[in-house]
């Protein structure tokens, strides 16, 4: 069995500008068109965090095919918010600076609770998959 090689969590994680042109690109293409506000919000909020939106969708692909449940943009949204006030409040009002900074402490929570996702021997915070998951959903 080979191990795939995974992109370093830098590179994912950075900002970037190619990752910019998602929100704009994926209602043109049709990705976001019956999604809910939340989602296509989180779409745009996610296309600004990642540096690479193909290395962030790959991460996103692994994890949706471990849950079925959470394969649809609107149910991976409300799981995505679900319990996170800060963070659902900062995709509402379209604040990045507040989205990154409860996206922050999220995924510091994730860590501290033990709420983490092993993928192909990554083991990464649960909130920080889902939202590689939006942009494998918007793209």
């Amino acid at each position: 069995m080979s191990h795939r090689k995974w992109p370093s969590r830098r590179a994912i994680l950075g900002g970037g500008i190619a990752a910019m042109a998602l929100p704009i690109l994926a209602p043109v293409l049709g990705a976001q068109q019956a999604c809910s506000s939340e989602f296509r919000s989180l779409c745009g909020m996610a296309g600004r965090f990642f540096s690479s939106a193909g290395s962030a969708a790959e991460i996103g692909h692994a994890y949706l095919a471990l849950t079925a449940d959470e394969a649809s943009p609107d149910a991976l949204a409300a799981r995505l918010l679900e319990g996170r006030g800060d963070l659902a409040e900062a995709v509402g009002r379209a604040d990045y600076d507040g989205f990154v900074s409860a996206l922050r402490s999220a995924v510091r929570a994730d860590r501290e609770r033990g709420e983490l996702v092993m993928l192909d021997s990554w083991l990464l915070p649960v909130t920080e998959v889902r939202l590689c998951a939006v942009i494998a959903l918007s793209i």
